[in-house]
């Protein structure tokens, strides 16, 4: 389906093993081109079957830090993602291959970093439902120089889920902290700044206010749309893929017979010259050899078949018609297909193959094929 779904993910546990981390239900909003067509509460089986989805991830979760411009000095951007572990290590609190950092666009060198076991967590849960996958921090939909006291989803009963956030006043920078037992009312980030008395839920209807947002699903979790058009239509496709195998395969045993039936016919033919005493013919064709041997399937000793006896009927057939040249014929399943060389009226000889109890007719492609009904 198109259209946009958001949803809003719970806090990172804190002391649950990442074993037992189960998903709940979770607040959501589906729209196509701005308007509202599904929302409310579920859970990821019960949510609408979008194509783009979009995750906010609790600010708590996620840390946003400025990397120094000197350390950068001549690595290629292709290249700043390999550089960042090192670069960030003196900052991080955690060993930088437990962390999933993502980039900035552009020559920003901001970086977001999240723990890499949810991260896979988050991703692993989407990966199968989303064409197109992006996840953001909550702090996107905070108007600069704001803060909010905000309830996010839990995965630990004891967890009451409440957050303060806020949002430096100039720049993108910004960010929360768990509130476990009273609100913490003032926090030396701003702690003067006005409230944004918004519900968290609301968010989800509304364009994020900071577009130039870093998109965790980067790396490994990038998104891949064609990758998961695949998997929606894998099973379509593979049916696809193999009929034409068995559409190739039976077309290949048919040539394979085709072929083997064109030589057991030159082994027959060599055969009856021998018993003749005839030699084999170099360069002439086969129906035009079969006449000037004078072999009939009439014969005790010669060919015999549909083929040859088609031959035949054809070389009586064109009898005293010089104007009439063959160029090119094949045989297929009991019909004689003939090509003639310009000039010549093979429409002429319609009559007199009715005469004789054939079937002698165009085939709208410049060529006359010759039937002849079983005798």
């Amino acid at each position: 389906m198109s259209g946009v779904c958001r949803v809003l993910l719970p806090l990172r546990p804190l002391h649950l093993p990442s074993g037992e981390w189960q998903w709940g239900a979770l607040p959501f909003c589906w729209s196509i081109g701005g308007e509202v067509v599904r929302a409310g509460v579920a859970k990821l089986d019960e949510m609408p079957q979008a194509d783009h989805w979009e995750l906010l991830v609790p600010p708590c979760d996620v840390t946003r830090l400025s990397c120094p411009a000197d350390g950068l000095n001549g690595v290629p951007r292709s290249q700043w993602r390999a550089a960042l572990p090192n670069l960030l290590e003196p900052w991080l609190l955690h060993a930088p291959e437990t962390l999933h950092m993502a980039l900035a666009e552009g020559n920003d060198v901001a970086v977001m970093v999240i723990d890499r076991s949810w991260m896979t967590f988050i991703h692993e849960a989407w990966r199968a439902r989303a064409t197109s996958l992006a996840i953001y921090a909550a702090t996107d939909w905070l108007p600069p120089g704001y803060r909010a006291l905000w309830r996010f989803p839990t995965l630990e009963a004891h967890d009451q889920g409440w957050v303060q956030v806020w949002r430096e006043a100039q720049g993108p920078d910004g960010g929360g902290v768990r509130v476990q037992e009273e609100p913490i009312w003032a926090l030396p980030q701003g702690a003067t700044w006005p409230w944004h008395d918004v519900a968290l839920e609301s968010l989800l209807t509304r364009p994020r206010i900071d577009a130039d947002g870093i998109d965790l699903c980067q790396g490994e979790w990038a998104s891949r749309p064609w990758h998961q058009a695949w998997r929606r239509v894998r099973p379509a496709g593979l049916a696809l893929i193999s009929l034409v195998m068995a559409l190739l395969l039976g077309a290949s045993l048919r040539w394979a017979q085709l072929d083997w039936q064109y030589h057991a016919l030159l082994h027959q033919a060599r055969q009856a010259l021998q018993a003749q005493g005839k030699p084999w013919p170099a360069d002439v064709p086969l129906a035009g050899w079969i006449h000037a041997q004078g072999i009939r399937p009439a014969q005790q000793v010669g060919l015999q078949g549909p083929f040859v006896r088609l031959c035949d009927d054809l070389t009586q057939l064109l009898a005293g018609q010089a104007n009439l040249t063959v160029v090119a014929w094949h045989y297929l399943e009991g019909r004689l297909t003939v090509r003639f060389a310009a000039g010549g009226q093979p429409a002429k000889l319609v009559e007199e193959a009715r005469r004789r109890g054939w079937r002698w007719q165009a085939d709208g492609k410049g060529q006359w094929v010759l039937e002849v009904p079983q005798r």
